[in-house]
C-alpha cells in the first residue's frame, strides 16, 4: 500500500493519479488527488515523503497545486518531484560564474554544480576510476539545465545517471549482472502482461569506428551481431568524441540500446522496485521458458478497485556487459 507523508504528517484517503519511479533517471514524479484535509499554502515547497508499506520509495517536494472553488465539493490535487528534480528546472545561477570546469573530473564537476541547490550525490565503487578520470576540455551552454551539463558529461565517461530513494543523485554502470530476481510472473496471476518488439529499429550488425585522426585515419573498428535479427541489416555508429568506452564497449552498449526496441509491461497487484529484475514466463507472449526482465520504471496507479502498479521492463542484456542470446529461442 502506498503511504504518503508531507511535511512529517501521514493522509489517508487519496487518489494516486501518478506516480512514476524511473530508473537510470535523475528524478521521479508523483501526483496525487484528493486530500480533503490537506490545503497547503501555494509555493511552500512542502517536503514529500512516500512509502510502500514501510519501505521509502520517494523524497522530494509539492512543486505544483491545484486548488478549485464551487458548490459542489472539489478535489485537491498535488503535484512534485524527488529532490534532485530541481536540477531539471535550473541552470548555474550568475552568482556562480564564471564556472571553469576543464582539467576537472566529474567528480570535481559535481561538488562544484550540485550544492548550488543543496543535492548530495553518491556512486558505486565500479565506477570510482571513470568519475575521477578528468576532461580535458568542458564545454556547456550556461542556459542548459544542470542535469543536461552532468548528465552529457556521464554519457561521455560510459556512466549512467541514477537517483535514490532519499532524492539524491547517484553515479552508476547500471550493471545488472549481480542482481536477484525478487519476483516471478506468468500468464496467470496478473491484471496483463503486453510484449511490444519493435524490428524495424534493430540490425544484425552494429560496426563502431572510432573518430578519425588529423589525416583521416580511423582509429579503429569493431563490429557486434545481434542474435534476435537474422536479415542483413548493418549500420555503422560513429564513438563520440570523449568517451572513456573503447570500440569494443560502445558496440556492445550500442547493442543494449537497440535491444531495448523489446519491451515488456505487467500490470499487477505486486509492488516491484525499479532498478531489479524479474523473471517472466508466458505463452501467450511467446516466451516459453524463464526470461530475465529488468524493471526501468514503476507506476503507481489507482482505480475502483484499489491501487495497481505497472512495471515497464527491458531484457537483461540491456544493463548488461556479457554476451547476448536470444531468448525466444
Amino acid at each position: 500500500m502506498v503511504r504518503l507523508i508531507i511535511e512529517g504528517k501521514e493522509y489517508f484517503g487519496f487518489t494516486i493519479d501518478n506516480l512514476s519511479l524511473p530508473y537510470n533517471t535523475i528524478a521521479s514524479s508523483f501526483s496525487f488527488s484528493g486530500l480533503d484535509d490537506y490545503s497547503p499554502i501555494p509555493l511552500q515547497y512542502p517536503e514529500v515523503k512516500i512509502y510502500n508499506d514501510d519501505d521509502l520509495i520517494l523524497t522530494g517536494y509539492i512543486v505544483n497545486q491545484k486548488y478549485a472553488a464551487s458548490e459542489r465539493p472539489h478535489l485537491i490535487s498535488v503535484s512534485g518531484y524527488s529532490k534532485s528534480g530541481i536540477l531539471e528546472d535550473c541552470t548555474i545561477p550568475l552568482s556562480a560564474m564564471p564556472m571553469e570546469c576543464d582539467n576537472m573530473s566529474l567528480r570535481e564537476i559535481c561538488n562544484k554544480l550540485l550544492p548550488l541547490y543543496n543535492i548530495k550525490f553518491t556512486m558505486e565503487k565500479v565506477v570510482l576510476p571513470l568519475m575521477n578520470k578528468k576532461f580535458e576540455k568542458v564545454n556547456f551552454d550556461y542556459d542548459k539545465s544542470i542535469k543536461t551539463i552532468i548528465v552529457n558529461l556521464a554519457k561521455e565517461r560510459g556512466v549512467y545517471v541514477n537517483h535514490l530513494t532519499d532524492g539524491y543523485v547517484h553515479f552508476t554502470d547500471s550493471s545488472s549482472d549481480n542482481l536477484e530476481v525478487v519476483e516471478h510472473f506468468e500468464d496467470y496471476g496478473v491484471k496483463s502482461m503486453s510484449l511490444n518488439v519493435n524490428g524495424q529499429s534493430m540490425h544484425r550488425y552494429i560496426t563502431v569506428v572510432a573518430p578519425a585522426d588529423e589525416e583521416g585515419v580511423v582509429n579503429g573498428e569493431h563490429t557486434i551481431e545481434n542474435p534476435y535479427i537474422n536479415v542483413e541489416k548493418h549500420i555503422i555508429k560513429k564513438l563520440d568524441d570523449g568517451s572513456s568506452m573503447d570500440v569494443k564497449e560502445y558496440a556492445r552498449f550500442s547493442l543494449g540500446l537497440e535491444l531495448r526496441s523489446i519491451y515488456l509491461k505487467i500490470n499487477t497487484t505486486k509492488f516491484v522496485k525499479s532498478g531489479q529484475i524479474i523473471s517472466v514466463k508466458s505463452d501467450k507472449l511467446k516466451i516459453p521458458k524463464d526470461t530475465i526482465f529488468f524493471i526501468e520504471r514503476t507506476y503507481a496507479k489507482t482505480d475502483p478497485a484499489g491501487d495497481y502498479y505497472e512495471l515497464s521492463c527491458v531484457l537483461k542484456d540491456c544493463y548488461s556487459k556479457k554476451p547476448v542470446k536470444n531468448v525466444f529461442i
